[in-house]
């Protein structure tokens, strides 16, 4: 899109015309968290050298930052030089929404008595990888679990998609059991798996059920998925080591009874 305006009517008549082009942009394929430089040429279409010239980016997107003032003072164009080259470094956010991002700019030039602006837009195109977590495995500690003991949870989070999944947090949730249920995971990336492990606690025994909330950002968005939790308690048996001491006092007693048995047969 390109607009004029031209504050007379004779200006464009005197022979005084630039252009702006777009000539580069480095990498070709822009994604999150990213250095690119855009390449700009001011040419001289007219008869006469224009005077005057200011290039300006008037409007960009917020999930851009450019390093270089945003007004370019250019001056005059000589004739031994009617292109002018400037050069903005930008960089893109980590959570740049995937997509086209429209700068618009302005171009002005002219004389002592007269001016011309330009308005005119182009687009970046950022590619974001998205990432893909899923829940790749569950157990506990210990793996069969019985009422009063303490139980170690743990989740382990994969990332099989080819972007990075930021600021990473795994809730359980609805499970009645006693514990800490919420851990922060941060960044998992790509092809990673991470492990989130929570400590639970109960004297009851039965099935208990909850859910996983697992929530990160891609895109300047947070995103949420779901999956269900089952862990099965059982009744505490009897100690394991109070059955070996049960047989061995048994043993002791069976011996004395069986020998003081034979000692009253002789």
């Amino acid at each position: 899109m390109i607009s004029l305006m031209v504050t007379s009517i004779n200006a464009l008549d005197k022979g005084y015309c630039a252009i702006v082009e777009i000539t580069s942009i480095n990498p070709s394929s822009v994604g999150a968290d990213e250095d690119f430089t855009v390449g700009i040429q001011i040419d001289n279409c007219g008869d006469k050298l224009p005077e005057n010239i200011i290039f300006e980016i008037t409007s960009y997107s917020k999930d851009i930052e450019i390093k270089e003032p945003l007004i370019n003072y250019v001056g005059k164009m000589g004739y031994a030089n009617s292109k002018r080259f400037i050069t903005y470094h930008m960089h893109s956010s980590p959570d740049a929404i995937p997509g086209e991002h429209v700068f618009e700019t302005k171009l002005t030039y002219g004389g002592e008595d007269f001016f011309i602006e330009k308005e005119n837009t182009f687009s970046i195109t950022i590619n974001t990888q998205e990432p893909d977590l899923t829940i790749s495995r569950i157990y506990t500690t210990p793996e069969i679990i019985y009422a009063g003991e303490k139980i170690i949870l743990t989740i382990d989070i994969e990332n099989a998609g080819n972007g990075e999944a930021k600021d990473v947090r795994v809730e359980i949730e609805n499970l009645n059991l006693e514990g800490v249920k919420q851990k922060y995971l941060g960044k998992i990336k790509s092809d990673e798996n991470l492990p989130a492990r929570f400590v639970f606690e109960t004297n009851e025994k039965g099935i208990f059920e909850g859910n996983i909330k697992l929530n990160y950002k891609f895109g300047g968005e947070i995103k949420e998925l779901n999956f269900p939790l089952q862990i099965q308690i059982f009744s505490k048996g009897i100690n394991k080591f109070l059955v070996v001491a049960i047989i061995l006092i048994l043993g002791v007693l069976g011996y004395f009874l069986f020998g003081k048995e034979l000692n009253s047969k002789k």
